[in-house]
């Protein structure tokens, strides 16, 4: 290995130029097509069975938050639907006891015993 003056090596250039002309050929048979398709085929079924489980939780979880709040929902919307039923129900009740104890009142302010 002798260098020249100007500090270039001929190993060097040769060692380049026949690594150019290995990846030629490479190129030309097809092999490296093989080889990234393989690699980058293998790196797309991973991140897409990533993806697919990470749909498969967030799709759990959004069907669970789902059935929590349409439970939710429903408790509420009969707890409210209730409160409208038995409300006015709740008044009319209060309404004939309190007139019923105040026609009492009156029967017992009439009411007087001979002693």
């Amino acid at each position: 290995m002798e260098k020249r003056k100007n500090g270039s090596n001929n190993n060097t250039v040769a060692n380049v130029l026949i690594g150019l002309g290995i990846l030629w050929l490479v190129l030309n048979t097809g092999i490296l097509d093989v080889v990234f398709g393989l690699v980058f085929g293998v790196i797309g079924a991973v991140f897409g069975v990533i993806g697919g489980l990470i749909g498969i939780v967030f799709g759990a979880i959004g069907t669970l938050i789902g059935v929590v709040f349409g439970t939710f929902g429903a408790v509420m919307g009969i707890f409210f639907g209730s409160i409208m039923l038995w409300l006015p129900l709740l008044l009319i009740v209060i309404g004939v006891k309190l007139l019923s104890s105040k026609n009492s009142d009156e029967k017992r302010k009439n009411d007087f015993t001979v002693v």
